[in-house]
């Protein structure tokens, strides 16, 4: 072997066959070219840019402080991120998302296709639709419904307590009440009124045409 005691200048290449070892650092004033791949057993630490013209592989854990990438990122598995993640621009998911935490929203939300809702909707504001509102099941509204127009219902109508109505009631069909009828103002009937039982007047009955009757009439 050859052992130097002190310093070795080389003026020209260096070509070393076998194994080399350094037993302490190695300083480099220039570039660095290796032809063939670099393994290192302990830590690597770069005080600057780190450019990599290749397919980089990372096979554990991978830290850093800011991660900038100026084109596509692929990620063939999970990505975890353990604080908050601002993104400028869109975000495209093409498979399924789980939100196991709250979502806000700070502006508008547009989604293209339908909208499945396992648990309830709470709005603290107004609702617009500019189209149909289908309910499956049973509806309950807690406050007044104001209609601007029309309502048509293709079932029966319930209602609990009094119903006020300000204009007319147009029914097509009979109707049937089962209990008493107060009229506060006059009653017009265009066709004839046919009464099963006794019928109890407590003031004056006019009559304008002809009266028939079929049975005796007891004063």
């Amino acid at each position: 072997g050859l052992r130097v005691a002190s310093d070795v200048s080389l003026n020209a290449g260096l070509n070393v066959a076998g194994h080399s070892e350094l037993q302490s650092s190695l300083t480099v004033a220039s570039d660095v070219s290796l032809n063939e791949g670099l393994r290192v057993a302990g830590d690597v630490s770069f005080n600057n840019n780190l450019h990599v013209s290749g397919d980089l592989s990372i096979g554990g854990n991978f830290a850093m402080s800011q991660l900038t990438v100026i084109n596509d990122a692929s990620i063939n598995t999970g990505l975890r991120v353990a604080g908050d993640v601002s993104l400028n621009d869109e975000l495209h998911v093409a498979g399924a998302s789980d939100f196991i935490g709250s979502v806000d929203i700070l502006s508008t939300l547009t989604v293209s296709q339908d909208v499945s809702l396992n648990d309830g909707l709470r709005v603290g504001s107004d609702v617009s639709m500019n189209a149909g509102l289908n309910v499956a099941g049973h509806s309950e509204l807690e406050s007044t419904l104001n209609l601007s127009g029309e309502a048509a219902l293709a079932s029966g109508i319930t209602i609990a307590s009094d119903a006020s109505l300000n204009a007319g009631l147009n029914v097509v069909g009979a109707t049937a009440l089962k209990s008493t009828l107060n009229v506060v103002g006059e009653t017009d009937l265009t066709a004839g009124l046919i009464v099963g039982s006794d019928a109890s007047l407590n003031a004056g009955l006019n009559v304008v045409g002809a009266t028939a009757l079929e049975s005796t009439v007891n004063v």
